[in-house]
């Protein structure tokens, strides 16, 4: 009996079940796609949005764009419109043409603060055209032009002219701009300005953006600066990127001196939102230097990345320091490599030097040697001198001969320190002295001329030990004083101490200036970054080298508190906070100077 009853219960149980199924069946899945989407507006939206979703998810490309679009428009802010690019993208999967265009929209343009991705970007936009879809196939020429340079540039643009023949203003308005770009002549401009004033009056607004944008880069082509100013605030209106900034740069012409006014910011943050990346990379800047704008390490950091993920190198670079240093946030090393390696493969040489030189001076596991020749390696064969410096210095003592070769070649190109360089290993033992001597004298005389303080110091050495010229005591402080005034901290440091030597053990008020004199050119070479100035201007602590001390010049400061993070500073300032570490660094400093200029008086 109690089995019968059992089972009389489970078989109620499961009636009561779908009994109530049938009451929750929602009468919007009766309705098509189409008319799903028209209710998303109504009293109804939310049921609406769900039912999309449901269809959706068994696979209707229809209801996935349409759903997309729900999003786009949502009234909810954030999370929802970031989340209408996913629903763009599973339509693009199905093989819908339009979806597959707003992904592209979404990710290339930076719709409704949606990160900027290039290549992904491309990727929809190729798509689309594939599928049929004339923008598609404009959008993704007109990109490729515009972020390639030379003959992809000159190709993009005939195709876009090909479309332009056809009628096709959105093809018009994209030659112009590009052709715009690498115009020289004053018949190629005249060219440039009567397609887009064409497609302009036939009301196009990104043709009469673009025109804004040429006016205001060409003067002598603008008869009235009201109609530029009204061709760029109408297309910064209806969306287009480069009528704010244009209209930014017109207002900071207006502004005089205080160039970056709050409708200037306000004006650059809404392009760089809508995707112009130039203007992310200036308010990354403004917003991490502090001259301009309040210093905000936080809105630098999201400028900055934003401008990264549309393919702008020096944003990558300035989001690697931040979390290098650990600017107002956490530091992390990991993410800084990954934004260097970023910077330095979209063709931002820096990025790949700083990058070398962390896996040539870090410590394991972060230390990689091949990593660092291959980054420069890079760098050199895309003719960046700097980079060239850099490997050679690398293979100087591994391989000389090699070292040799490429600071030569640099040289001869004119990269400075190569030629300090290839001087010093000309002096590098005995017999290379008398061989080599005269010409590390031209060597250095050539960089000295240019105006190089290592150069100036290195020929007054020359002069000192008569070196490939007559020994000359006078022409080498002169040439020291020189590199000294070019901001060399070890000539600064080397006048102190000669000063100090000289006037050691007299007496009197001609002594005391001297030793004052010495004792703040000691200061300069200091600060400058002079090791040996520091040791004989106070008293550094051991770790001076490899952290934080009272003798780190004070732009440098802050550079070093992600040592002190990492448990490698002195234990007098290991665990503060930032500012509490400058803060003591700066009293420290002051202290130990005061005793030193009383001591030398």
């Amino acid at each position: 009996m109690r089995i019968y009853y059992c089972l009389v219960v489970l078989v109620l149980f499961f009636n009561s079940c779908k009994k109530e199924e049938v009451k929750k069946a929602d009468p919007l899945d009766n309705l098509d796609a189409k008319e799903l989407a028209a209710r998303v507006k109504g009293k109804t939206a939310f049921k609406a949005v769900q039912a999309l979703r449901r269809r959706c998810n068994s696979e209707d490309k229809e209801a996935c764009f349409y759903l997309g679009q729900a999003m786009e428009a949502w009234k909810q802010r954030g999370t929802e419109r970031a989340s209408a690019e996913k629903w763009y993208a599973k339509a693009c999967d199905l093989k819908d043409g339009k979806a597959c265009f707003e992904a592209g929209r979404f990710n290339t343009l930076g719709s409704h603060g949606a990160p900027v991705v290039r290549k992904t970007g491309l990727k929809f936009f190729d798509r689309a055209c594939m599928l049929k879809v004339s923008a598609g196939c404009v959008w993704r020429d007109y990109l490729t032009g515009l972020w390639e340079d030379g003959p992809a540039r000159t190709q993009m643009t005939k195709k876009l002219n090909t479309a332009c023949s056809a009628q096709d203003l959105l093809a018009c308005s994209f030659a112009g701009r590009l052709m715009g770009l690498s115009a020289k002549t004053v018949g190629e401009l005249e060219k440039v300005h009567s397609m887009l004033s064409k497609a302009c009056r036939e009301k196009s607004v990104r043709a009469c953006t673009y025109l804004g944008e040429f006016l205001e880069k060409n003067r002598d082509m603008n008869t009235s600066g009201a109609a530029m100013t009204g061709h760029l605030e109408r297309g910064c209106k209806q969306g287009v990127p480069e009528g704010c900034l244009g209209l930014a740069k017109v207002f900071m012409e207006q502004a005089g001196e205080m160039k970056y006014t709050p409708k200037v910011v306000e004006l650059m943050v809404e392009a760089c939102m809508l995707g112009e990346l130039n203007s992310c990379a200036t308010l990354s800047t403004l917003y991490y230097d502090g001259k301009v704008l309040p210093v905000s390490y936080e809105s630098s950091l999201f400028y900055a990345r934003r401008g990264c993920s549309g393919g702008n190198g020096g944003s990558c670079l300035l989001a690697a320091r931040i979390f290098r240093f650990g600017q107002g946030i956490k530091p992390n090393f990991d993410e800084s490599l990954r934004y260097l390696k970023e910077s330095c493969s979209l063709r931002n040489w820096e990025a790949c030097i700083e990058a070398g030189q962390i896996f040539l001076n870090s410590p394991k596991p972060y230390h990689n040697v091949k990593a660092a020749i291959d980054l420069f390696d890079k760098g050199c064969k895309n003719k960046n001198l700097p980079s060239c410096a850099e490997l050679g210095i690398v293979f100087e003592g591994t391989d000389p001969a090699k070292a040799k070769v490429i600071h030569e070649a640099a040289c001869e190109k004119g990269e400075l320190r190569s030629c300090n360089r290839l001087g010093t290993m000309l002096l590098a033992d005995e017999a290379s002295l008398k061989k080599h001597g005269k010409l590390a004298r031209k060597i250095f005389e050539k960089t000295c001329n240019l105006k190089d303080g290592e150069g100036c110091f290195q020929l007054g050495s020359l002069y000192e030990r008569g070196i490939g010229v007559p020994k000359s005591h006078r022409q080498m402080i002169t040439l020291t004083k020189k590199a000294c005034e070019l901001k060399h901290a070890d000539a600064c440091g080397k006048l102190s101490f000669m000063d100090f030597k000289k006037h050691e053990g007299k007496k009197g008020e001609v002594a005391s200036k001297s030793k004052g004199k010495a004792a703040f050119i000691m200061q300069q070479a200091c600060d400058n970054g002079s090791y040996r100035s520091s040791i004989i201007w106070g008293r550094p602590t051991k770790r001076m080298e490899t952290s934080c001390s009272i003798f780190t010049p004070f732009r440098k400061l802050r550079r070093c508190i992600p040592k002190h993070a990492e448990g490698r500073s002195p234990r007098h300032v290991r665990g503060l906070s930032e500012s509490s570490v400058i803060g003591l660094l700066k009293r420290k400093r002051k202290t130990y100077r005061r005793r030193s200029v009383q001591n030398a008086e």
